[in-house]
């Protein structure tokens, strides 16, 4: 009987030491974000197509980049100042496992707001004009802009480690996903890469730090459930499952990609399903 207290007691006593050195984790409460829109939400359109689209997201930071990097090189001094050094030998950077490339990503459906549709880079989505869709050409000038409903997309952080969130050019690199009528998750958006390594640039959140990017609401006259995948070097992110409605034609490919690399791997039956977020080793495209 002694024996089995003991053991008991040693079991509470273990479990009590982990939680004490797990990471905290904490609810999400996004702060609140005054917009300053120029019109009524409500009178903005959703985003009505029959092609799969080309994603856009772009990239807001609540917090300002001197602000961010003070709390970040606080967080790295706390650490290190925390840290005793017990054998030099065998001494190994504690920052390290304290990275990690999975920060929460959550749609915010609460209440919409405005995406514009307009160029990713040089490259154009599809644009609304006298009602009908149509591709506006690389080289036109101005860029034609129109706005649509969207919903806030939150990258959160909710610990005390260091995460981070792949960015390229400034847009965190985000796709749509819905579930066809047969129960599977398919991509009704497709990504533009960058060509120049140059573009990526990991950047890191902090404790409790928040960013946020936009994503449009599409619409049509299929019901099913959407989510976002999210492209972070180390990782793919899935945000938490909402509710929408598509048109089915979302999920074929379009005739062409706005990518002239896309459609010429395409036409040579050459792998392309990176633009996708897919492993090289996946069988299929989609």
């Amino acid at each position: 009987m002694n024996r089995i207290i003991t053991l008991l007691f040693l079991s509470l006593l273990l479990w009590n030491c982990q939680l004490q050195n797990k990471p905290k984790t904490y609810v999400f409460d996004p702060p609140q974000i005054e917009d300053k829109e120029q019109y009524d939400i409500d009178s903005l359109p959703f985003f009505e197509t029959e092609i799969m689209q080309v994603a856009s997201t772009g990239y807001e930071k609540i917090i300002s980049n001197d602000s961010l990097r003070a709390r970040y090189n606080h967080f790295i001094d706390s650490v290190y100042n925390s840290y005793e050094e017990e054998d030099e030998e065998e001494w190994f950077d504690p920052i390290d496992t304290l990275i990690s490339y999975r920060p929460s990503i959550i749609i915010d459906t609460t209440r919409a707001i405005s995406y514009q549709v307009s160029k990713w880079h040089s490259y154009k989505l599809p644009t609304f004009s006298y009602g009908k869709e149509i591709y506006p050409q690389r080289h036109l000038s101005p860029s034609v802009y129109e706005d649509v409903k969207g919903y806030r997309v939150w990258v959160a952080n909710l610990s005390d480690s260091i995460k981070y969130i792949l960015t390229q050019d400034g847009d965190i690199m985000a796709i749509q996903e819905a579930l066809t009528p047969e129960g599977k998750w398919k991509p009704i958006e497709y990504w533009a890469h960058s060509w120049c390594g140059n573009s990526i640039k990991p950047n890191p959140l902090s404790g409790l730090t928040y960013t946020y990017f936009t994503m449009p609401i599409y619409k049509g006259e299929y019901k099913t459930k959407i989510r976002l995948k999210v492209n972070n070097e180390e990782e793919i992110l899935y945000s938490n499952v909402i509710e929408g409605t598509i048109n089915l034609k979302q999920f074929q490919e379009p005739s062409e990609f706005v990518l002239p690399r896309y459609n010429a791997r395409k036409k040579k039956g050459s792998w392309y399903g990176y633009i996708y977020f897919n492993e090289p080793d996946t069988i299929d495209v989609l």
